[in-house]
């Protein structure tokens, strides 16, 4: 059995199928990024794979590879391998090196996919791979939508506290929806993760469709930083570039149109990536 799996903080999803067999999806809620603890990403992996008929009867015929969120500590690489059950085979890596062989179906490209986190990942064409983003909130991902969600709080606190910088419908529903009490406002700033601040971007979103003054601003201010992280993933811009995530359509619908004119359709997701590898380890291939 061949496995693929793409793990953020929001969710877990998985894709298998049997050597010439049927493919077979499911979407977990759970989340199995790294940064929110290995043991937890192990939980939401399982459920997965029970999701497809994968119980663990059946892991030791199971070569799986995993492609999540917060990869790039060792310690937290290390002790994901040293937790995992017995597999086939086990393959581990980034969510957005996942996404760009899934995206360009293993060839040379670059994909750049914007969720609750921003990363952009390409495969050079003499196969080198690189990284750029994917450091976590709040110390980076620009772009993102905890980076939203966390913009338009601040600046939704900001208008309550009597700054003048000109209040729109998008500041008083973001109150609304996290407040409206001092008291409900200030428990809500002082506990939220990432995965909480993301939930706000959509109101950016809609507010920009809309024609909202702030919800425009933030829109083209992400679209600014999604640009630089492009340039800097490939700075001779040759590369097919492929987008991933549920805000990327939405923030590079205010990207320069040089960059845009590079984008094309993603030929498969990070769980095909995944499962790229992993019909290469069943071969006894290396990962990539």
């Amino acid at each position: 059995m061949y496995v693929g799996i793409d793990g953020g903080a929001s969710n877990t999803r998985v894709k298998a199928s049997a050597p010439g067999g049927e493919l077979r999806a499911a979407a977990v809620a759970g989340p199995s990024s790294l940064t929110l603890g290995v043991p937890e990403a192990w939980v939401w992996i399982i459920a997965a794979l029970a999701a497809v008929g994968i119980g663990p009867e059946r892991f030791a015929q199971t070569h799986l590879a995993c492609a999540l969120a917060g990869t790039r500590r060792a310690a937290g690489r290390a002790e994901f391998v040293a937790t995992a059950p017995v597999f086939a085979s086990l393959s581990l890596c980034s969510d957005g090196h996942g996404t760009v062989l899934g995206a360009h179906a293993g060839q040379p490209g670059a994909a750049v996919s914007i969720g609750t986190g921003i990363v952009g990942n390409s495969v050079a064409r003499d196969g080198a791979a690189h990284q750029v983003g994917g450091w976590g909130f709040p110390v980076r991902d620009e772009a993102s939508g905890a980076w939203l969600g966390h913009l338009v709080v601040a600046e939704a606190l900001r208008v309550l506290d009597g700054y003048d910088i000109g209040a729109t419908d998008l500041h008083r529903q973001v109150i609304d929806t996290i407040g409206p009490s001092v008291e409900q406002l200030a428990a809500w700033v002082h506990q939220a993760p990432s995965t909480r601040y993301a939930t706000l971007a959509p109101l950016v979103v809609a507010a920009a469709a809309a024609g909202d003054a702030a919800g425009l601003r933030l829109m083209r201010h992400a679209a600014d930083e999604a640009e630089r992280l492009v340039h800097a993933l490939d700075p001779a811009g040759d590369l097919p570039l492929c987008l991933g995530g549920s805000l990327a359509l939405p923030i590079f619908a205010h990207v320069a149109p040089d960059v845009v004119r590079r984008v094309q359709p993603s030929q498969g997701d990070a769980c095909d990536g995944a499962m790229l590898i992993a019909r290469g380890l069943a071969r006894g291939d290396l990962p990539d």
